[in-house]
């Protein structure tokens, strides 16, 4: 016995935990012939459409899919459409509600998971005409108490959303279709996805909808209108292997349509791997099980299987997931602000003209822009080759002058590739008067000549991070009788370098005299001088 217990402690020790995995694995078949194949590959749901026409003619096929499913330890998602062909035509409320309720009812006490109401209803390829959220929203109130009376153990889902279609979200919550579904239904398979699912852009702030990542937007809607706590259920994902240029959308014509079979597999593993960070997006369907060979290109290469029934590598990729779980390691996309440091102005610093500012950012992946702001106003973006991580960004800000006298604030902004932002805010006051307490020095170099035209070059060198403005004024002289008079003259801002040009009225022995005439909080420096004959 003892030995007995022994060998199950050891045995138990050996057992390896599963990783994570927040979404439950599934697959789109289109097919009841699929639903071995669905089977084999480890999947715990399958989506299929039920056309009104062959759902309400003939249910048998559909009931008996259900319970085959559940026998097979899977739960079926029905995809509740118009007529067949795609169900193009906007329904009448009621009738749909009568024909999703009939449908249900035939489904009860099959296990069928949930019922979808239509199928990206925000998109012309399902809804004939222009997508309307108040139309959609009108059939969804009619049929989600329709269907949870005749089959309450399922769930209603909203119609999947193309791409994370956040905003016709927010317009079908503004027709009252809140209270009306059970999770929202997202499909990220979208027209020429080539980037991993780590990969986002963004758009007004937002993840943008067609990143896959986007269903984070979608989650952000749901909690803004108090449905934070429901889930979404993303019943397409995928990436097509298609090797053909990109034919719809935006991208139509300007990129390839699909990725390698290697980075189809890849894409599927990270894209699992992403969603187990999320626990609210309970469900994800790759789309789909089996190629096809009559929808185009694009469509038709989105399967784990080929048409002749072989295995992508995506397949083994998506076995790896249902038996395994989450395998992978680290973050999913980059969502870290860049490290922000101002560095001038100081906090509460005054000044009388140009005010000093700088920054450095630091970021993983890089820093893509820098912005410097007045009281909310912008004074500049840096980017390109002025910004990157680590690399300061500085302005003598003359505009500073023409501010009212009193507080203000300075705000430094910086931008990260995939739009995260980071911001410091620092509160100055524009004073009359300083203190003329920093000392500064002049810098020139050698005097050239060339005939009687004679030029010298240089800058003012201050000694603190304060901003400089004044002048630089330049007394050109000339030696007569053992004195210096001054023959000419001229002034040029003390921000930046200078060069004075001068055409000398006669040959001799001259000087050039140079010094910087102060504005506080900076000392007048004192004069530099270099001599210099004329022939």
């Amino acid at each position: 016995m003892r030995r007995l217990l022994l060998l199950s402690v050891l045995l138990g020790l050996l057992v390896v935990p599963a990783a994570s995995q927040a979404a439950t694995p599934g697959v789109n078949i289109s097919t009841f012939s699929e639903l071995a194949a669905a089977k084999a590959t480890g999947a715990k749901y399958v989506r299929i459409f039920a056309p009104r026409a062959a759902a309400s003619s003939d249910p048998t096929p559909f009931h008996a899919l259900a319970a085959q499913a559940h026998a097979d330890g899977m739960s079926v998602i029905f995809v509740l459409l118009g007529d067949a062909g795609g169900g193009l035509t906007p329904p009448d409320p009621t009738d749909f509600a009568t024909y999703a309720h009939n449908f249900a009812a035939n489904m009860a006490g099959t296990g069928v998971a949930a019922y979808e109401i239509w199928n990206e209803e925000d998109e012309t390829m399902f809804w004939a005409g222009t997508p309307n959220a108040a139309q959609y929203a009108a059939v969804v109130r009619a049929a989600y108490p329709a269907i949870k009376s005749a089959d309450p153990g399922a769930k209603v889902l909203l119609g999947p959303l193309t791409g994370n279609n956040y905003d016709f979200l927010n317009q079908l919550y503004a027709n009252g279709a809140g209270g009306s579904f059970d999770a929202v239904s997202v499909h990220t398979d979208t027209a020429c996805l080539v980037d991993p699912p780590s990969s986002y852009y963004r758009e007004n702030g937002n993840i943008a909808r067609f990143s896959f990542l986007g269903f984070r937007t979608v989650h952000d809607v749901m909690a803004a209108h108090g449905d934070g706590a429901k889930p979404i259920w993303m019943t397409e994902l995928g990436w097509t292997t298609a090797t053909s240029t990109c034919a719809r959308g935006m991208w139509a014509g300007k990129k390839a349509a699909g990725v390698s079979e290697a980075q189809q597999a890849a894409n599927l593993k990270e894209a699992y791997h992403c969603l187990a960070s999320y626990p609210y997006v309970e469900t994800a369907l790759w789309f789909t099980l089996t190629e096809t060979n009559s929808e185009g290109d694009e469509l038709d290469h989105y399967g784990l299987l080929r048409t002749n029934g072989t295995p992508k590598p995506s397949y083994d990729a998506f076995r790896t997931v249902t038996t395994r779980g989450d395998t992978l390691t680290g973050p999913c996309g980059d969502f870290d602000a860049p490290s922000l440091k101002v560095t001038s102005p100081g906090t509460s610093e005054q000044y009388v003209q140009v005010l000093t500012i700088s920054a450095v950012a630091t970021d993983a992946t890089n820093v893509a822009r820098i912005t410097f702001q007045a009281d909310g106003k912008e004074i500049r973006n840096f980017t390109g080759a002025d910004v990157g991580s680590g690399k300061a960004v500085k302005l003598d800000w003359q505009g500073a002058k023409s501010l009212a006298f009193g507080k203000h604030t300075i705000t430094v902004i910086a931008l990260d590739p995939q739009g995260n932002t980071s911001t410091v805010s620092v509160p100055v006051t524009r004073v009359k008067k300083l203190k003329a307490t920093l000392k500064t020095s002049m810098k020139i170099g050698k005097v050239k000549v060339k005939g009687r035209k004679a030029s010298i070059s240089g800058k003012v060198a201050k000694t603190a991070s304060a901003g400089l403005s004044g002048k630089v004024r330049v007394y050109w002289q000339q030696k007569r009788k053992g004195k210096w008079k001054t023959i000419h003259g001229g002034l040029k801002p003390a921000n930046k370098p200078f060069t004075f040009r001068q055409k000398l009225k006669r040959s001799g022995t001259w000087r050039v005299q140079v010094k910087y005439v102060n504005v506080a909080p900076y000392k007048a420096s004192v004069a530099t001088s270099k001599s210099f004959k004329v022939r």
